[in-house]
């Protein structure tokens, strides 16, 4: 059977090779494939992308086993290949929507996704992370979920994870700050050759914003986990940055102006909305906000721009201003309210010194 790589027929001969490899891969086997006069030697492989995207029905009969298989492999980090990966770019966001969170651009947000293992474990407070769909106690809801998948279009650990996500209350993952909304920030106050400072760099989307701008990147986090996945990205990403990128791990709370470079054109970052998210990997989780907003100001940088809650906005206007900042626009980015699923804005905050 021929490799993937190498198969010059897309679909079913690719479906059989996918689905050999991976029952190869469950009981510890190794399969070799003959092409062109020579041996190409597959190894167990933790290539979790066969395991995710694949089409669950190619190698099950149905859904009970399947069921079954998955209760005995657990859950597993999303991963998505290198190609899908490199497919994320190829569809721009129409400069309507650049300031619109809620704009559906799954490629884009699979590629953030596949570098940060701790999205998965994560959560809002008083909500599960959707890792938890395996845990015995909820074996309940895994089952009816794939049994409910089983007969639509996709049927694969992505569409596992949100159904469970869209249709249970009790689960829910963290929110991901989206490159297209950083562009449009960069692009209105920042110049080619800038340098920007996130203090909360996240699951990197204001790092991926940076591509389309000659921009310098420098992000900090208090969370290793962000640290380590963020700069996995950025070198993934580094044929397409443009600019210098350098993370390093911090407080935003306490990092101090001496761990910058002496040139940071503006700080632009969105902080923990108090104790609304639990990031796995971290200790203790923020239960507030508000010293963060004061040290970010104390830093004395040029421009800064927060993307907060509507509750932190006078909050943090006033903070602001005690600093000796003065606002200089508000941008209303669309998103959605956790709970009730209805449309609203949040503010980006753009100030300048005075």
């Amino acid at each position: 059977m021929k490799p993937p790589g190498k198969a010059t027929v897309i679909g079913a001969e690719r479906a059989e090779f996918i689905k050999q490899k991976t029952i190869a891969s469950h009981h510890n086997k190794i399969i070799k494939t003959w092409y062109k006069g020579k041996y190409y030697e597959y190894p167990d492989t933790q290539d979790l992308d066969i395991y995710h995207a694949t089409d669950w029905r190619l190698f099950f009969s149905d859904s009970d086993s399947l069921i079954d298989w998955l209760l005995d492999y657990g859950f597993h980090p999303l991963k998505w290949s290198t190609l899908k990966l490199w497919n994320a770019f190829y569809k721009d966001v129409p400069s309507e929507k650049m300031l619109n969170a809620n704009h559906q651009h799954v490629r884009m947000m699979n590629l953030l996704k596949n570098f940060s293992d701790h999205y998965w474990y994560s959560h809002h407070k008083d909500y599960l992370s959707v890792s938890k769909i395996f845990e015995p106690g909820n074996t309940v809801i895994l089952k009816d979920s794939i049994r409910t998948i089983w007969d639509k279009r996709d049927c694969n650990i992505g569409a596992l994870v949100s159904y469970t996500n869209r249709n249970y209350k009790d689960f829910k993952l963290p929110s991901i700050f989206k490159p297209w909304v950083a562009e449009y920030v960069y692009n209105r106050h920042l110049a080619s050759g800038d340098t920007v400072y996130d203090p909360c760099v996240g699951w990197g989307g204001r790092l991926v914003g940076t591509m389309a701008n000659n921009i310098r990147y420098i992000g900090s986090d208090l969370n290793p986990n962000a640290i380590e996945s963020v700069s996995n990205l950025g070198h993934f990403l580094r044929n397409r940055l443009t600019a210098e990128n350098r993370l390093f791990q911090a407080d935003a709370a306490v990092v101090k102006r001496s761990d910058l470079p002496d040139k940071v054109d503006m700080l632009f970052t969105s902080p923990p909305y108090d104790d609304t998210e639990y990031y796995h990997g971290l200790v203790s989780q923020c239960s507030s906000t508000t010293s963060i907003y004061q040290n970010l100001f104390s830093l004395e940088i040029p421009k800064v721009v927060l993307n907060v809650p509507s509750r932190h906005a006078d909050e943090v206007k006033k903070t602001a201003d005690n600093s000796g900042y003065k606002l200089l626009e508000t941008l209303e980015m669309r998103t959605i309210a956790p709970i009730r699923r209805t449309s609203m804005f949040e503010p980006i905050l753009c100030f300048v010194r005075k």
